[in-house]
Formats: C-alpha cells, sequence, structure tokens
C-alpha cells in the first residue's frame, strides 16, 4: 500500500493510477476534478467505503464524512452506477 504522506510529512495528492485501483477507470474529467481537490490516498479510500457501504456499514463508518471526503463522495455518487443499476 502507497504512503499516504511524502518523506516531509506532507499529503500526498492522489494519483490517477491511485483511483483507477480504488474506485476503477473514471474519465478523465472525474480523475482531474478528484485530483485537483488535493485529497489524499487515504480520503479517496474513505469516500469510496461511504459509496459502497450498506446503512449499517456507514453507522460504524462515522457519523458524516470530513469536507473533503464529502465533497469527493458528491463527485462519486455523480459518476459510479451502483452495480445493482448497471
Amino acid at each position: 500500500m502507497t504512503s499516504a504522506s511524502d518523506p516531509a510529512g506532507r499529503k500526498r495528492v492522489v494519483s490517477k493510477a491511485d483511483i483507477d485501483e480504488i474506485v476503477g477507470r473514471l474519465d478523465d474529467a472525474a480523475a482531474a476534478a478528484i485530483i485537483a481537490m488535493g485529497a489524499s490516498r487515504d480520503e479517496l479510500l474513505e469516500a469510496y467505503a461511504w459509496l459502497t457501504a450498506d446503512d449499517a456499514q456507514r453507522r460504524r463508518l462515522h457519523s458524516a464524512p470530513r469536507s473533503t471526503v464529502a465533497r469527493l463522495l458528491s463527485l462519486l455518487e455523480a459518476e459510479i452506477v451502483p452495480p445493482e443499476e448497471r
């Protein structure tokens, strides 16, 4: 697994490769929007967990996602078609 920060301790912004690995292929505009947010790999993982969790899992995650995670979640909800709707 890739580190969420660089050796100096700064947050490492998620890469296109991270996005493809975590959520699958998104169109270039969506991937660019995620990268432009300055989101970390951990934040993307958390947003994807929120997106794919059922109600019981969501209650265990947190009461509400943090601001960057919430923005990622909104973007992912608009971009990813749930498996049951395919």
